[in-house]
């Protein structure tokens, strides 16, 4: 990437549902694609046509999400695909955009220790997420995920339409309130992922427009306080511009090489 210059890719979130075959994507210069399948249960047949259509030259994202996997034939004869299978079949490194460390709080979306060493030595990032569901216990409501339900069926373009949104998941938020994840606990993940993977394959995936953000750590006029604590735990300036994008980027320009 040339200093100076920002990078604007085309990317489509739920791809599988908007497009199963995915040619059209191509002709329209799509570089990155998010499903909705986990690939901690397997990835369900649709995903793996999916997959067929689109060919091996486009920076992939399996919504863990994974980034950077270009099918090679066994793949794509399997009928589930897992965390494991695409370690062990992808020709390069992947990147799991929202995630967090499973020793710092037990959850399936998020990795024990052996495999941020196995993302690591492939060449991969961890981004880590600062989504309270992830970092800590909540109990099921079900009158708040079907209120949440309903307003996510909807999901506005105009700044308007956001705004009404984002106010009616703030009234959900007062009527059902749960049990808040802190920005101490947020760094607290980050680091782990540092010190197992090193920080040369960790980065930040912070999923604001996703339900992210956690107290003390609510928008992004908050960012600063990350560089703040990374150069506290004694990381350079250099590996933090890493974390905060470039080790992505280095992902991104190895996986879209011929």
């Amino acid at each position: 990437m040339t200093p100076g210059f920002i990078d604007v890719h085309t990317h489509v979130e739920g791809g599988v549902e908007r497009n199963p075959r995915a040619d059209n994507f191509l002709l329209d210069g799509v570089t990155t694609v998010i499903t909705i399948s986990s690939v901690i249960t397997g990835l369900d047949n649709r995903v793996n046509d999916f997959v067929t259509s689109m060919g091996s030259n486009v920076f992939w994202v399996f919504h863990m999400p994974l980034i950077g996997v270009r099918p090679t034939t066994e793949m794509l004869t399997r009928k589930k695909l897992t965390l494991d299978d695409v370690l062990a079949l992808s020709r390069d490194p992947i990147v799991l955009s929202h995630s967090g460390a499973r020793a710092v709080f037990n959850h399936p979306r998020n990795l024990d220790d052996e495999h941020l060493r196995r993302i690591a030595a492939k060449g991969g990032v961890i981004q880590v997420s600062a989504y309270a569901d992830y970092m800590v216990e909540r109990p099921a409501i079900p009158e708040r995920a079907a209120a949440l339900a309903q307003v996510r069926q909807s999901r506005g373009s105009t700044e308007a339409e956001l705004r009404e949104r984002t106010g009616q998941q703030a009234d959900i938020n007062r009527r059902w309130p749960l049990p808040q994840a802190t920005y101490e606990q947020f760094v607290a993940h980050l680091l782990h992922v540092i010190e197992i993977a090193g920080a040369d394959h960790a980065g930040i995936g912070i999923d604001f427009d996703g339900g992210g953000g956690v107290a003390g750590f609510e928008d992004a006029t908050d960012y600063p306080r990350i560089t703040a604590s990374l150069l506290q735990a004694g990381l350079t300036q250099q590996q933090i511009a890493g974390i905060w994008g470039g080790n992505v980027l280095r992902v991104m320009e190895q996986v879209q090489k011929p």
